[in-house]
Protein backbone atom coordinates (compact mmCIF):
# COMPACT_ATOMS: atom_id res chain seq x y z
CA UNK A 1 0.00 0.00 0.00
CA UNK A 2 1.23 3.51 -0.84
CA UNK A 3 2.12 5.66 2.14
CA UNK A 4 -0.04 8.79 2.06
CA UNK A 5 0.51 12.21 3.64
CA UNK A 6 -2.25 14.83 3.79
CA UNK A 7 -1.24 18.51 3.91
CA UNK A 8 -3.25 21.29 5.53
CA UNK A 9 -3.37 24.95 6.45
CA UNK A 10 -7.08 24.79 7.36
CA UNK A 11 -8.03 25.67 10.97
CA UNK A 12 -10.37 22.65 11.20
CA UNK A 13 -8.30 20.25 13.29
CA UNK A 14 -11.10 17.72 13.79
CA UNK A 15 -11.91 17.64 10.08
CA UNK A 16 -8.27 17.10 9.17
CA UNK A 17 -7.98 14.17 11.57
CA UNK A 18 -11.20 12.65 10.25
CA UNK A 19 -10.13 12.85 6.60
CA UNK A 20 -6.59 11.67 7.34
CA UNK A 21 -8.12 8.57 8.88
CA UNK A 22 -10.58 8.25 5.98
CA UNK A 23 -7.83 8.00 3.37
CA UNK A 24 -5.57 5.90 5.63
CA UNK A 25 -2.91 8.60 5.78
CA UNK A 26 0.25 7.72 7.66
CA UNK A 27 1.01 11.38 8.35
CA UNK A 28 -0.30 14.91 8.07
CA UNK A 29 1.77 17.96 7.18
CA UNK A 30 0.39 21.07 8.90
CA UNK A 31 1.37 24.69 8.42
CA UNK A 32 3.11 25.84 11.55
CA UNK A 33 1.25 29.13 12.07
CA UNK A 34 -1.87 27.23 13.22
CA UNK A 35 -1.99 27.96 16.95
CA UNK A 36 -3.43 24.57 17.85
CA UNK A 37 -0.60 22.59 16.28
CA UNK A 38 1.63 21.93 19.34
CA UNK A 39 -1.26 20.49 21.36
CA UNK A 40 -2.59 18.54 18.37
CA UNK A 41 0.59 16.56 17.71
CA UNK A 42 0.00 14.03 20.52
CA UNK A 43 -3.66 13.70 19.50
CA UNK A 44 -2.76 12.69 15.95
CA UNK A 45 -0.09 10.32 17.26
CA UNK A 46 -2.76 8.54 19.33
CA UNK A 47 -4.28 7.55 15.97
CA UNK A 48 -0.90 6.40 14.60
CA UNK A 49 -0.69 9.50 12.39
CA UNK A 50 2.67 11.26 12.40
CA UNK A 51 2.74 15.06 12.22
CA UNK A 52 5.09 17.09 10.04
CA UNK A 53 5.24 20.86 9.93
CA UNK A 54 5.61 23.05 6.84
CA UNK A 55 5.95 26.74 6.17
CA UNK A 56 6.94 29.43 3.66
CA UNK A 57 9.56 31.21 5.81
CA UNK A 58 10.44 34.81 5.03
CA UNK A 59 13.97 35.89 4.18
CA UNK A 60 13.75 39.23 6.04
CA UNK A 61 12.95 39.93 9.71
CA UNK A 62 9.43 41.16 10.36
CA UNK A 63 7.52 42.51 13.34
CA UNK A 64 4.12 42.12 11.72
CA UNK A 65 1.88 39.03 11.34
CA UNK A 66 1.94 36.20 10.50
CA UNK A 67 3.72 34.89 13.61
CA UNK A 68 7.29 33.51 13.58
CA UNK A 69 7.42 34.27 9.88
CA UNK A 70 11.10 35.19 9.42
CA UNK A 71 13.20 32.07 8.80
CA UNK A 72 15.27 32.38 12.00
CA UNK A 73 12.12 32.96 14.08
CA UNK A 74 10.37 30.02 12.44
CA UNK A 75 13.32 27.73 13.11
CA UNK A 76 13.39 28.80 16.76
CA UNK A 77 9.64 28.16 17.07
CA UNK A 78 9.95 24.68 15.57
CA UNK A 79 12.84 23.84 17.91
CA UNK A 80 11.30 25.20 21.11
CA UNK A 81 7.60 24.43 20.62
CA UNK A 82 6.98 21.74 18.01
CA UNK A 83 9.85 19.29 18.33
CA UNK A 84 9.35 18.96 22.11
CA UNK A 85 5.68 18.22 21.39
CA UNK A 86 6.65 15.26 19.20
CA UNK A 87 6.94 16.72 15.69
CA UNK A 88 8.08 13.93 13.35
CA UNK A 89 9.49 16.11 10.60
CA UNK A 90 9.56 19.43 8.78
CA UNK A 91 9.25 20.27 5.08
CA UNK A 92 10.31 23.76 4.10
CA UNK A 93 8.64 25.47 1.14
CA UNK A 94 11.00 27.96 -0.48
CA UNK A 95 8.31 30.52 -1.19
CA UNK A 96 6.72 33.31 0.82
CA UNK A 97 3.21 34.40 1.81
CA UNK A 98 3.85 37.72 3.53
CA UNK A 99 1.59 40.69 2.79
CA UNK A 100 4.47 42.78 1.44
CA UNK A 101 6.98 40.14 0.37
CA UNK A 102 7.17 38.93 -3.21
CA UNK A 103 5.72 35.45 -3.53
CA UNK A 104 8.99 33.96 -4.69
CA UNK A 105 11.30 35.95 -2.46
CA UNK A 106 13.79 33.11 -1.89
CA UNK A 107 14.73 33.75 -5.53
CA UNK A 108 16.64 36.79 -4.30
CA UNK A 109 19.77 38.48 -5.57
CA UNK A 110 19.86 40.90 -2.64
CA UNK A 111 19.63 38.78 0.52
CA UNK A 112 22.21 36.07 1.24
CA UNK A 113 19.64 33.30 1.05
CA UNK A 114 22.28 30.58 0.80
CA UNK A 115 23.59 31.25 4.30
CA UNK A 116 20.06 31.78 5.64
CA UNK A 117 18.83 28.52 4.12
CA UNK A 118 21.78 26.53 5.44
CA UNK A 119 21.36 27.93 8.97
CA UNK A 120 17.59 27.44 8.91
CA UNK A 121 17.85 23.82 7.81
CA UNK A 122 20.64 22.94 10.24
CA UNK A 123 18.84 24.46 13.23
CA UNK A 124 15.69 22.43 12.68
CA UNK A 125 17.32 19.24 11.45
CA UNK A 126 19.90 19.02 14.25
CA UNK A 127 17.30 19.58 16.96
CA UNK A 128 14.83 17.21 15.33
CA UNK A 129 17.28 14.35 14.94
CA UNK A 130 18.55 14.82 18.49
CA UNK A 131 14.98 14.36 19.74
CA UNK A 132 13.92 11.68 17.25
CA UNK A 133 16.55 9.78 15.23
CA UNK A 134 14.00 9.24 12.45
CA UNK A 135 13.15 12.95 12.20
CA UNK A 136 12.44 13.90 8.58
CA UNK A 137 13.72 17.10 7.00
CA UNK A 138 12.67 17.85 3.45
CA UNK A 139 12.03 20.57 0.91
CA UNK A 140 9.15 21.35 -1.41
CA UNK A 141 8.51 24.00 -4.03
CA UNK A 142 6.71 24.52 -7.32
CA UNK A 143 6.90 21.82 -9.94
CA UNK A 144 8.86 23.89 -12.45
CA UNK A 145 10.68 26.16 -9.99
CA UNK A 146 14.14 24.59 -10.36
CA UNK A 147 14.12 26.03 -13.86
CA UNK A 148 11.95 29.11 -13.35
CA UNK A 149 13.64 30.45 -10.19
CA UNK A 150 17.34 29.58 -10.34
CA UNK A 151 18.35 31.96 -7.51
CA UNK A 152 16.52 29.86 -4.91
CA UNK A 153 19.30 28.26 -2.83
CA UNK A 154 18.55 24.79 -4.11
CA UNK A 155 21.90 23.28 -3.19
CA UNK A 156 21.60 24.31 0.46
CA UNK A 157 18.03 23.04 0.84
CA UNK A 158 18.77 19.82 -1.04
CA UNK A 159 21.90 19.10 0.98
CA UNK A 160 19.92 19.21 4.23
CA UNK A 161 16.98 17.18 2.94
CA UNK A 162 16.40 13.46 3.19
CA UNK A 163 13.77 13.74 0.44
CA UNK A 164 12.36 16.35 -1.94
CA UNK A 165 8.68 16.96 -2.61
CA UNK A 166 7.93 18.46 -6.06
CA UNK A 167 4.49 20.05 -6.38
CA UNK A 168 3.39 18.22 -9.51
CA UNK A 169 -0.05 19.88 -9.64
CA UNK A 170 -1.96 19.79 -12.91
CA UNK A 171 -4.06 22.61 -14.34
CA UNK A 172 -6.71 23.19 -16.99
CA UNK A 173 -5.09 26.42 -18.16
CA UNK A 174 -2.72 25.04 -20.81
CA UNK A 175 -1.49 28.50 -21.77
CA UNK A 176 -0.34 29.46 -18.26
CA UNK A 177 0.81 25.92 -17.38
CA UNK A 178 2.08 24.28 -20.58
CA UNK A 179 2.64 20.56 -20.35
CA UNK A 180 0.72 20.27 -17.08
CA UNK A 181 -2.92 19.67 -18.02
CA UNK A 182 -3.08 16.05 -16.80
CA UNK A 183 -1.51 14.18 -13.86
CA UNK A 184 0.79 12.25 -16.21
CA UNK A 185 1.82 15.30 -18.23
CA UNK A 186 2.60 17.29 -15.10
CA UNK A 187 4.64 14.44 -13.64
CA UNK A 188 6.58 14.10 -16.89
CA UNK A 189 7.20 17.86 -17.02
CA UNK A 190 8.19 18.48 -13.39
CA UNK A 191 10.12 15.43 -12.23
CA UNK A 192 13.00 15.77 -14.75
CA UNK A 193 13.53 19.37 -13.59
CA UNK A 194 13.80 18.22 -9.99
CA UNK A 195 16.06 15.32 -10.90
CA UNK A 196 18.61 17.86 -12.12
CA UNK A 197 18.91 19.44 -8.66
CA UNK A 198 18.11 16.41 -6.48
CA UNK A 199 21.66 15.07 -6.00
CA UNK A 200 20.20 11.59 -5.89
CA UNK A 201 17.70 12.37 -3.11
CA UNK A 202 14.29 10.63 -3.34
CA UNK A 203 11.58 12.58 -5.18
CA UNK A 204 8.12 12.22 -3.64
CA UNK A 205 5.33 13.96 -5.58
CA UNK A 206 2.71 16.20 -4.04
CA UNK A 207 -0.57 16.13 -5.95
CA UNK A 208 -3.04 19.01 -5.78
CA UNK A 209 -5.04 21.10 -5.57
CA UNK A 210 -7.23 18.20 -4.43
CA UNK A 211 -10.34 20.37 -4.13
CA UNK A 212 -10.06 21.51 -7.76
CA UNK A 213 -9.25 18.28 -9.60
CA UNK A 214 -11.54 15.36 -10.41
CA UNK A 215 -11.77 12.00 -8.70
CA UNK A 216 -10.93 10.36 -12.04
CA UNK A 217 -7.69 12.36 -12.23
CA UNK A 218 -6.75 11.36 -8.69
CA UNK A 219 -7.56 7.73 -9.46
CA UNK A 220 -5.35 7.88 -12.55
CA UNK A 221 -2.38 8.53 -10.27
CA UNK A 222 -2.37 4.82 -9.49
CA UNK A 223 -0.74 4.23 -12.87
CA UNK A 224 1.98 6.81 -12.10
CA UNK A 225 2.61 5.22 -8.71
CA UNK A 226 2.92 1.76 -10.24
CA UNK A 227 5.02 2.78 -13.25
CA UNK A 228 7.51 4.72 -11.13
CA UNK A 229 7.52 2.34 -8.15
CA UNK A 230 6.48 5.13 -5.81
CA UNK A 231 6.06 4.10 -2.19
CA UNK A 232 4.73 7.46 -0.98
CA UNK A 233 2.54 10.27 -2.29
CA UNK A 234 1.40 13.55 -0.70
CA UNK A 235 -1.91 15.39 -1.14
CA UNK A 236 -2.35 19.18 -0.97
CA UNK A 237 -4.49 20.33 0.72
CA UNK A 238 -7.27 19.45 3.16
CA UNK A 239 -10.28 21.74 3.26
CA UNK A 240 -14.05 21.43 3.52
CA UNK A 241 -14.49 21.85 -0.23
CA UNK A 242 -12.95 18.51 -1.22
CA UNK A 243 -15.64 16.22 -2.57
CA UNK A 244 -16.50 12.82 -1.12
CA UNK A 245 -15.57 11.28 -4.48
CA UNK A 246 -12.08 12.80 -4.24
CA UNK A 247 -11.58 11.49 -0.70
CA UNK A 248 -12.61 8.04 -1.88
CA UNK A 249 -10.17 8.23 -4.78
CA UNK A 250 -7.35 9.17 -2.42
CA UNK A 251 -8.28 6.34 -0.09
CA UNK A 252 -7.97 3.89 -2.98
CA UNK A 253 -4.51 4.98 -4.12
Amino acid sequence: MTRKVLWSYDPDQAGLLDKARTINASAVCIRTDLAWLPAAIPQFKQHDIAVYGWRWPAIRPTTTPPPHYYADDEANYVVTELIPSGLAGYIVDAESDGPKAPEREWDSKVVDTKTLAATFCKTIKDAGMKAIPTFLFGMTSGGTYPKAYPQIPWAEFVAASQALYPQVYWYKDKQQYPGRSTPQDSYNTCIPLWQKIAAGKPLIPIIGEIASVTSQEIASYSAIITANKLTEVHMYTYDGGVSLQNWTAMKNL
